[in-house]
């Protein structure tokens, strides 16, 4: 039974890129939110749908899926991942949708360069329920035994197609305003992070584009007419980067293992590592103390590790980075040499995130 309370379901599209692709599309039509879901009939003539989903969907205006499961839920799951995978060659691409993109869009970013108060709106919603957006389940049929029930996922050509052109469009809004950069952040980390988030949202415009190619060619074909790839913004952010140095000093840092290891971060986000004298410097210091175990005859040192990543122009600190870590062997000196070499490690993994999320607040 074709049910008017279809909904739109939660389903996280490819692990890589498509939660960015359908969460971020929510238009107008859907700005109430997700509706009931569809009852399950129980009728003994399968729909036509069934083994003709064109019968009922025509693909002249429809793309549709089928799937089933031991349930509902298993089945309206299995409809909207066959429907994903009609899109699957077309979204296919050399680069992905990047968790910064995401991010940026849930933190409101988007939305305010969005080209349209509907779609500001929208993809809030979109991101914050986590939807297939423009997908819906319009039928279920369960087998006269009830052993399986079976659904079917579509998604309204037209509709999908003037939520991917403003998307699209408003991206393209959301280029112009990061490249137009006032003189005051030129050779700052502002500077770079605007780059970094054109090269983003240029990427994101590629598979937006690839997608929409499947419900409107014609669109699709104007679209990357136009387009300025995402490589060239990259290019961009690099050079940008590359003409920021930053400075690393750590205080007690037996064979500067945690200055490599904070040089690390920097160097791999294209940053000119500098020996003083730079606007932007990395200072720390990391103590030792020893740690008694009762009835435990190894040596124990904790580490504790204090950072400040400082704009030596204005003196602000820009991103204080604390950790500690406690580590043992036979000997006093080789439990502080372990310590070190795990705090070196902590850096490359939690410094890294914290200099990127830091990267990323300048945006906003």
């Amino acid at each position: 039974m074709k049910n008017t309370n279809s909904r739109i379901f939660n389903l996280r599209f490819f692990s890589a890129i498509l939660p960015a692709v359908f969460a971020l599309l929510l238009a107008a039509g859907c700005a109430s939110g997700p509706k009931d879901k569809t009852d399950v009939t129980d009728t003994s003539i399968p729909p036509i749908w069934l083994s003709n989903p064109d019968a009922a969907y025509s693909s002249s205006r429809y793309v549709s899926a089928v799937g089933s499961g031991t349930d509902r839920d298993a089945a309206e799951k299995s409809a909207l991942t066959a429907l994903t995978a009609v899109f699957g060659q077309s979204i296919s691409s050399d680069t992905t949708v990047s968790s910064r993109y995401m991010d940026s869009v849930k933190d409101g970013i988007l939305q305010d360069n969005s080209a349209s108060h509907s779609i500001d709106e929208n993809i809030t919603t979109a991101v914050a329920m986590d939807t297939l957006v423009g997908a819906e389940i319009k039928e279920t049929w369960t087998d006269t035994a009830g052993k399986y029930t079976y659904a079917i996922a579509v998604m309204d050509k037209p509709k999908t197609a003037v939520l991917y052109t403003d998307l699209i469009k408003s991206n393209d809004n959301l280029i112009e305003s990061l490249l137009n950069i006032p003189q005051k952040d030129k050779g700052t980390f502002s500077e770079y992070s605007r780059m970094r988030m054109a090269t983003d949202t240029a990427d994101a415009n590629e598979h937006f584009i690839n997608v929409l190619s499947v419900v409107s060619p014609a669109s699709a074909a104007t679209m990357r007419s136009s387009r300025v790839s995402g490589d060239v913004y990259r290019v961009k952010a690099t050079s940008a980067a590359a003409a920021i140095p930053v400075s690393v000093s750590v205080i007690n840092d037996s064979e500067n293992r945690l200055s490599q290891a904070f040089s690390s971060v920097f160097s791999n986000s294209n940053f000119r590592i500098a020996q003083k004298g730079e606007r932007y410097k990395l200072d720390a210091e990391v103590s030792f103390s020893e740690v008694i175990l009762p009835s435990n005859p190894n040596k124990f040192s904790r580490a504790v590790l204090n950072a400040r990543l400082i704009d030596m122009e204005s003196g602000e600190v820009l991103l204080p980075y604390s950790t500690s870590i406690r580590e043992g062997h036979t000997s006093l000196p080789e439990a502080e040499n372990r310590a070190l070499r795990s705090l070196a490690v902590k850096i490359e993994s939690d410094f890294a995130e914290s200099f990127d999320s830091y990267l990323q607040s300048l945006i906003k």
